[in-house]
């Protein structure tokens, strides 16, 4: 702008004044507007047959990975881990099995059978999640 008054000055040979910018601009009397603040849009899956079932995506995905490392309900073979040691131990003996000569080989002896039992079925868990 100071280059085109410089021009005309140059051209004319009369000397402009530069008007100031606070002159230039006229406050309105127009109030600003506030933004709201937006609130994050949590994306959501609606079934179709069940109204109302505004579930969010993460929940349901946190759901179903609890379903898949929960063990407990799915166990058909983990049988001697929801029974006492002691009661396992006075079965054993009056089955006829020897499981060591006292009292702490026995209990030894159970809590491995126990871990064996846990460790096969967690692999047939397995083998039927790669068959599905």
């Amino acid at each position: 702008m100071d280059i085109d008054l410089k021009q005309l000055e140059v051209i004319t040979g009369e000397e402009i004044d530069t008007p100031d910018l606070d002159e230039c601009f006229i406050p309105s009397g127009r109030k600003k507007k506030s933004r709201k603040l937006e609130e994050v849009v949590i994306p959501k899956r609606h079934s179709k047959r069940i109204i109302r079932d505004a579930v969010s995506i993460s929940m349901k995905a946190q759901k179903r990975t609890q379903a898949k490392n929960d063990i407990s309900d799915k166990n058909k073979f983990a049988i001697f881990n929801f029974v006492d040691n002691s009661i396992l131990a006075n079965i054993a003996v009056d089955s006829g099995v020897m499981l060591g000569q006292n009292d702490s080989k026995i209990l030894d002896n159970i809590e491995t059978l126990k871990a064996k039992e846990l460790a096969q079925s967690l692999i047939c868990l397995a083998k039927e999640r790669l068959t599905k």
